[in-house]
């Protein structure tokens, strides 16, 4: 809950915020995951797959623009960034040279996918979205909150940085 904060109304007013996948220095096991599995040598290649990408640093600020914008109050957000595939995000990692050489650059056939994922639990998760593209928008974000969050690429290269410096 949020406290109305010129004291004008005397009641609560909650504001929500949705994100979808979202990356940063300090959300290691997102990042971790993805990381591993780009990293793996075993892996021919990526499934086809899309995440809308946000920072955790614009969520952050996006949270305190809800906290502080009196037109916030009592409205639903979503804080997505740029829809980026999985082979989208491959090739982003790839451009970190020998860091990121490893690093598969060819998309896995999604029958491929499927019929992997009778024999993998991680994969059976995933074969329902393959091809799949949720269109969403943060418009009402950007429009009311001023949401403009870094671009995908240069959040996954930023959480790849950190994640090597560590």
């Amino acid at each position: 809950m949020v406290q109305d904060l010129d004291g004008t109304s005397g009641r609560d007013a909650a504001t929500r915020i949705a994100r979808r996948f979202a990356l940063g220095a300090l959300l290691l096991t997102i990042a971790v995951a993805i990381t591993s599995a780009y990293a793996c040598a075993r892996c021919p290649g990526v499934p086809r797959l899309a995440f809308w990408v946000v920072d955790v640093r614009d969520l952050a600020l996006l949270h305190v623009r809800a906290m502080t914008e009196p037109r916030a109050a009592g409205e639903r957000f979503l804080g997505t960034g740029e829809l980026m595939w999985m082979i989208d995000i491959a090739t982003t990692l790839h451009t970190l040279g020998a860091a990121g050489a490893r690093v598969p650059t060819r998309v896995l056939p999604d029958f491929l996918v499927r019929t992997l994922s009778l024999i993998s639990p991680q994969l059976r998760a995933l074969a329902p979205e393959l091809g799949r593209r949720n269109d969403i928008t943060s418009e009402k974000a950007r429009r009311v909150l001023g949401f403009a969050p870094r671009p995908g690429a240069e959040t996954i290269l930023d959480t790849a940085h950190y994640l090597l410096a560590g």
